[in-house]
């Protein structure tokens, strides 16, 4: 069973309510969130303890069985939720992401965060928000970044079609001209964007799941 706490908003035990079931399987999640479009967008992220993309034994397969059936617990959330889209993605753990929908279009967008040491920072929120506000979504964002490495590339999976990624491309890759000196190439296709450095530097997003 979950357990409220005191600096939780209304809103997002609302939210929570609809997934008591995964509380009470696998406990309390780690929480982080995150404003997109002027409205707090939640992760919840339970450890799970065992990979679906590697082999598992008998001790696994009851575990898996039950968090399988907790999908049909966030097909029933969605229905229930209409301000948010529920989304999951299960690696090692499950993630359920919620995210609120667009209720205003966006005629500007801040895709830049920061040019330092640490490298180029770019807005997970705002590229969430541009591809929300066109009733599409991020899939996943990874960056490619090795622990020698000295530069690394962020890729967006989406759903949006190449159309709509090429404008990303377009926006995303005019703003970095502007707001850093590093030369910084933004390819795009159906269903995805790559942002990758020329030279040596590194292109992050200030958060990923």
């Amino acid at each position: 069973m979950r357990i409220r706490k005191f600096n939780e908003s209304a809103e997002f035990e609302e939210l929570e309510d609809t997934l008591l079931e995964i509380y009470d399987l696998l406990g309390n999640p780690e929480k982080s969130e995150y404003n997109i479009g002027g409205k707090l967008a939640y992760t919840l992220v339970w450890p799970m303890g065992f990979r679906i993309d590697e082999y598992n034994g008998y001790k696994e397969i009851d575990l898996i069985s039950k968090v399988f059936d907790l999908l049909k617990v966030i097909k029933s959330s969605q229905l229930r939720i209409k301000d948010y889209d529920v989304e999951f993605k299960i690696e090692n753990r499950l993630f359920v992401r919620l995210t609120p929908h667009s209720s205003e279009v966006s005629t500007s967008y801040e895709f830049f965060v920061e040019d330092s040491y640490n490298g180029i920072i770019l807005s997970y929120s705002e590229i969430s928000k541009f591809l929300k506000d066109r009733g599409y979504r991020v899939k996943s964002a990874e960056s490619d970044s090795e622990g020698s490495s000295e530069s690394s590339t962020v890729v967006i999976s989406t759903d949006a079609p190449r159309s709509v990624c090429s404008d990303l491309a377009i926006m995303i890759n005019s703003e970095i001209e502007e707001s850093c000196s590093d030369p910084i190439s933004v390819y795009s296709g159906d269903g995805f964007i790559s942002i990758t450095p020329e030279e040596e530097c590194f292109v992050r997003l200030d958060r990923y799941n």
